[in-house]
């Protein structure tokens, strides 16, 4: 009797070793960003082996400009938004990570362009200076923010310092 209950006993503590992972797993899956959409900001529609790009849509403000194509960039970063200027973006309730890709095509010193980043109205850059952080000119960098939505909004915003 002493074995048998010995092998219940055991089995239920597999059983529930095997609850407790499947419950794991299926909180980390819920855990993970909602996948949402890449934008390619001041630009046109572009693909890349990961991702397709679209253009740039859902801005206020801001200025769009491209330098000249002989600076060494994947089309990616040809195209850019400057000045200060607001996207929103209507989103699922979330988690989401909020990247933001830069490169600085116009200025060749440290200094030239700073400028802060806010998030759903937390400040996340703060005196960014793209020449800086990415080691020069046409140098791309990238940053990444999770980002937990309860409005149903992305708003992303920049302004020059």
């Amino acid at each position: 009797m002493a074995a048998e209950e010995a092998a219940a006993a055991a089995a239920r503590a597999e059983a529930e070793a095997e609850a407790q992972r499947l419950a794991d797993e299926a909180a980390a899956e819920a855990a993970k960003p909602t996948p949402a959409f890449y934008i390619n900001c001041g630009g046109d529609y572009y693909a890349d082996e990961e991702r397709v790009w679209e253009k740039d849509r859902n801005f206020s403000g801001g200025r769009a400009w491209a330098p000249s194509k002989s600076n060494g960039l994947t089309d990616l970063y040809y195209d850019l938004r400057y000045g200060d200027f607001t996207y929103s973006f209507d989103v699922k309730n979330g988690s989401y990570n909020v990247g933001l890709y830069f490169s600085e095509n116009y200025w060749n010193r440290a200094g030239g362009r700073s400028f802060d980043v806010s998030i759903n109205g937390a400040t996340e850059l703060s005196n960014f200076d793209v020449f800086s952080e990415a080691g020069g000119s046409f140098n791309p960098t990238a940053r990444f923010f999770p980002v937990e939505v309860t409005d149903g909004v992305i708003n992303i915003a920049t302004h020059g310092n």
